[in-house]
């Protein structure tokens, strides 16, 4: 789909109570931002997937103490 326009928003959570049965985490979590998209439809987000990059090659480093 195309780029759509995004405004910022204010938001306030007046219940937390969905987001207090998921953990202890929500009692040290802050609000940082928050987006809008006015208008937009058929737009359709997936889930996270976790990226697994190539693992490294290692080396074996020696270091001396001279």
């Amino acid at each position: 789909h195309p780029p759509w326009p995004q405004r910022s928003v204010e938001v306030a959570a007046q219940n937390e109570a969905l987001l207090a049965t998921t953990g202890d985490w929500i009692n040290r979590a802050r609000l940082i931002g928050a987006n809008y998209s006015p208008g937009v439809s058929d737009v359709w987000m997936g889930r996270p997937e976790r990226i697994h990059y190539p693992e490294r090659k290692r080396r074996l480093r020696v270091f001396f103490d001279v």
